[in-house]
């Protein structure tokens, strides 16, 4: 069994009183107890890229570390100690499994963690820190992607030999036996619900001779089970969300995503997509949101007017596009699919799917 190599998790030192070498992590403005997948990745998976390159012979000053510290992060000690967020910890693992192989730990019981998430901790002084510039990104460089996702599959004891119930994504092409998903959201601030989601089925169903799926995960959802869904499919149809970060344990060379929202929040999602090589990927946009409930302040009541006055589109990229203020509120709604905009993001979807 994996066991985690850290013995104590502490709040703050006194200034400049942490010692030896720390690598630092910032997971994006979250507080101690959030526990958001998307966030959690962006920077976890770079423990896992830092063991592969030490693993690989290199770079020779690369320390054995004294501390990891945590900013703004989810809570270590709830997360991994704890084992509150099996999510998040399964991750963590995949992660740094190989840390005390190349010899980035010390030893076990003797790195130190830290976490950085006090609201009026001014100033932390480390002796030395090595951190990553870079956010936003789940997957290391593409020669270790492979590795990541074996690394994560065998974390909740799930194999990467993509065997399928079918014989493969090209014959199912010609029978016409493609694996569609629509996705339900059932937990989160905001459901971004499919209103018609019937007619979403309906049109998906006109690409497939296999019943469409409508399938949901939630954060009771063992984590197999969640790894297991998303290798299931060849097209997923689905809301903007955090469930999205499971593509993280999808085989991209075979899958299709099609995100559809109001509006695009961030491109988080299809940025990484892409990194990992996903044959498609896909931001809808230009659909109505609509309000859950009859709550007249919110901007979901008028939803189209508002991006009506307020977005675009983008004329590179035919995504509708708004300023910050507007696209959270936007994209928090419920949403009324656009079927002739879905048709077409689904067709275009299914020719790359079947071309490879």
């Amino acid at each position: 069994m994996y066991e985690v190599p850290v013995a104590t998790s502490v709040y703050a030192y006194p200034s400049c009183q942490v010692p030896g070498h720390t690598y630092f992590m910032n997971c994006w403005s979250r507080p101690p107890g959030d526990t958001n997948p998307a966030h959690w990745l962006m920077k976890i998976h770079k423990l896992f890229e830092l063991a592969e390159v030490a693993g690989d012979g290199g770079p020779a000053l690369l320390p054995s570390f004294d501390s990891l510290a945590f900013h703004q992060c989810a809570s270590y000690d709830q997360v991994v100690r704890q084992g509150l967020w099996a999510w998040g910890k399964s991750v963590f693992e995949a992660a740094t499994r190989r840390w005390l192989d190349v010899g980035l730990w010390q030893g076990p019981y003797q790195t130190r963690v830290i976490e950085l998430n006090i609201p009026d901790q001014e100033w932390t002084c480390f002796e030395d820190l090595v951190f990553e510039t870079q956010y936003g990104t789940w997957f290391p460089e593409s020669q270790y992607i492979l590795k990541w996702r074996q690394s994560l599959l065998e974390s909740v004891g799930l194999q990467d030999d993509n065997s399928m119930p079918d014989e493969g994504l090209v014959k199912r092409c010609g029978a016409n036996r493609l694996r569609i998903h629509v996705f339900k959201r059932t937990e989160g601030r905001g459901l971004r619900e499919f209103v018609n989601l019937d007619e979403v089925v309906a049109l998906a169903q006109t690409y497939t001779s296999l019943p469409i799926n409508v399938v949901t995960i939630d954060s009771t959802t063992p984590v197999r089970a969640q790894a297991a869904l998303f290798r299931e499919f060849d097209l997923l149809i689905t809301p903007h969300g955090s469930q999205i970060a499971n593509i993280i344990f999808t085989d991209p060379e075979r899958t299709g995503i099609i995100e559809v929202l109001p509006v695009v929040r961030d491109r988080t999602f299809a940025n990484n997509a892409r990194d990992a090589g996903f044959l498609s990927y896909i931001t809808s946009t230009g659909h109505a949101p609509v309000s859950a409930d009859a709550n007249l302040d919110s901007p979901c009541v008028n939803g189209s007017e508002i991006m009506k006055r307020n977005c675009w589109v983008d004329p590179g990229t035919d995504i509708w596009d708004c300023k910050n203020e507007w696209r959270n509120a936007l994209t928090s709604c419920n949403t009324v699919v656009n079927t002739t905009i879905l048709q077409q993001h689904i067709k275009t979807a299914v020719a790359k799917l079947c071309a490879s």
